[in-house]
């Protein structure tokens, strides 16, 4: 009878004493379950638990703070992307980050709930259309390039002083009536409100976040760029369905500046003359794709001039220019 119940017992503690060796490893490597557990599949990290991938099927999900035992601590990469009958997620609180394409194509998702998350990974909610109740507490410090990239539905957020940067494209297409906070961010990505409805609703010609040329919303041809305007996003970038920019002739940047970023002015009229400064030191891809004849106005051993040979852009070398009056 004794052997009878060691045998019993010793599949309960092989299963124990791998579980303690696999939670023992974890602080040195990586470890992955094969099989799911309570709906997901997870990995062990620092004696944590990571969230690999949701297999469930809720509508209305709170994210468990323990599995097996083990704090979860991590949602990873593509863990919930493309979970379609998901509406509502909560998050434990002591989650503080949401990991590259998380919530990625969720799109039936409506409400997400946190109270101290502090990075927002790159595309956390890419594409999420339903997506509008979104609180995620007052901790965050970091939002990724494109984590609210197409969020149609997504209008309101406010940043406190903890935010130390935005990614690029972190709101374009999104559905953003209303933010605040953004100016106090020590970085500022290329086109992080391009193409929401706060940006359309900006009156000035000049969409200026912090000292970025976000967008021109003008009706002139001849643009002179302010001289609070230190970096110029892909300002002049013509996109179809889209009534600014308009196409242009002539563009003034103020010495001010010091970077043009890629596209810049994609797609504008074949003949643009574009005058640059020998402030701006770095200059990014394809300023001018689309354009055919565009011509750089610059000075000698200027970064635009080496830029213009590099790049077979038409250009002329002149000592100073006039800046017409606007």
């Amino acid at each position: 009878m004794k052997n009878k119940k060691k045998l019993l017992l010793l599949p309960f503690l092989t299963a124990g004493l791998l579980f303690l060796t696999m939670y023992c490893i974890s602080f040195f490597y990586d470890i992955k379950m094969p099989l799911a557990v309570s709906d997901y599949k997870i990995s062990f990290n620092e004696g944590s638990i990571t969230l690999v991938e949701y297999v469930g099927e809720d509508s209305e999900l709170i994210i468990p703070e323990r599995i097996l035992g083990i704090p979860v601590k991590h949602i990873g990469p593509d863990c919930f992307s493309n979970a379609q009958t998901v509406i509502s997620i909560t998050i434990p609180d002591k989650m503080t980050k949401i990991d590259y394409a998380a919530f990625s194509e969720c799109k039936n998702l409506e409400s997400i709930y946190a109270r101290n998350i502090e990075i927002i990974g790159e595309y956390a909610f890419n594409d999420d259309t339903k997506l509008k109740n979104v609180e995620l507490g007052d901790s965050i410090k970091i939002i990724g390039k494109g984590a609210f990239y197409r969020c149609e539905s997504f209008e309101k957020i406010s940043l406190n002083d903890g935010i130390e940067s935005i990614g690029d494209y972190a709101f374009k297409y999104s559905g953003i009536t209303d933010i605040s906070g953004v100016e106090k961010a020590d970085i500022i990505g290329t086109s992080i409100l391009n193409y929401t409805p706060w940006e359309k609703n900006q009156k000035s010609d000049f969409v200026i976040i912090k000292d970025k040329l976000e967008a021109y919303k003008g009706m002139s041809e001849i643009v002179v760029v302010p001289d609070e305007v230190k970096v110029m996003d892909p300002a002049f970038d013509v996109e179809p369905g889209y009534d600014y920019p308009i196409q242009v002739s002539e563009v003034y940047i103020p010495d001010t500046v010091t970077e043009i970023k890629d596209l810049c002015f994609g797609d504008q009229k074949s003949d643009i003359r574009v005058y640059i400064p020998d402030s701006v030191t770095t200059i990014g891809n394809c300023i001018f794709i689309g354009v055919d004849n565009a011509v750089i106005i610059t000075t000698s051993g200027s970064t635009a001039e080496q830029y213009a040979i590099d790049n077979g852009i038409n250009y002329e070398i002149v000592d100073s220019w006039e800046v017409p009056e606007t």
